[in-house]
């Protein structure tokens, strides 16, 4: 039989979480264990929500987390596609814009990054916490060197400010607090650096030693834990692809937030 599903996760104890959709239009949180076929419904969704994500469910098997709607678009300008669907160029000269969206009436906010306002967007972006601020790295030339710094903050209306220099950043997260960006500094030995988004800041707590390649596999994209107690990356060190765990020293990251 088929079920109209979405938003799947299976928690840590191996329970299957997916959306099912009624017929009069609502959905119900369903839970299957895998092991003896049983399906219970746990939670229907109020009118009107709409999870557009896959779901992901707490060690604790209390919370089911999913998406309602992006609010935070990357346009790459000059992108083309074949008539058949294929990706032919991600970006052209124009460069990729970044803009918000607010919901509901979907009003668009052009942000002051990207040309011709900086160098051209790398791509990778996250929201700093609840502030409204987002955080980006630009290509990292010109006013934008690593000396004066690819790291920006920027948030509508405004114009970007530098977060943190000496580095070639690029791959970026931001703390579930907001307080502490992770990046990786995009040469060899690819560096993973955190510091504070408030304050120029920043430390080195590891080397990747990763050889990036096509694969995102291989690129770090590190981002710190919730409880700001360890760094995770990928890279692939030993020749193959693995994500690692740093620890990060208690006293390091007080005199970031200091």
């Amino acid at each position: 039989m088929l079920v109209p599903a979405s938003g799947c996760a299976i928690s840590h104890g191996g329970l299957f979480y997916y959306l099912k959709q009624a017929d009069d239009g609502s959905r119900d949180l369903m839970r299957a264990d895998l092991e003896n076929g049983q399906v219970t419904a746990v939670y229907r969704l109020p009118p009107g929500l709409v999870i557009r994500s896959l779901g992901t469910v707490t060690t604790d098997g209390r919370y089911y987390a999913g998406g309602t709607m992006t609010v935070m678009i990357q346009h790459n300008r000059g992108g083309k596609y074949s008539p058949d669907g294929q990706l032919e160029r991600l970006v052209g000269p124009e460069g990729a814009t970044l803009y918000v969206l607010s919901v509901p009436e979907g009003r668009r906010t052009e942000l002051a990054v990207g040309t011709p306002h900086t160098t051209a967007c790398t791509g990778h972006e996250a929201w700093i916490g609840t502030t409204g601020e987002m955080l980006l790295s630009v290509s990292a030339s010109g006013e934008f060197r690593p000396e004066q710094g690819n790291l920006l903050a920027v948030r509508a209306g405004q114009p970007p400010r530098v977060v943190a220099r000496g580095y070639r950043f690029n791959h970026v997260g931001a703390s579930r607090c907001g307080r502490i960006f992770s990046a990786d500094d995009w040469q060899p030995p690819y560096q993973i650096v955190i510091g504070n988004t408030q304050v120029e800041r920043a430390v080195v707590i590891c080397e990747s030693k990763t050889s990036p390649t096509r694969s995102q596999n291989t690129h770090p994209h590190p981002y710190v834990t919730p409880d700001l107690k360890w760094g995770i990356f990928n890279s692939n060190r030993t020749g193959s692809d693995h994500i690692y765990a740093v620890r990060i020293p208690d006293e390091r990251m007080a005199s970031l937030l200091g």
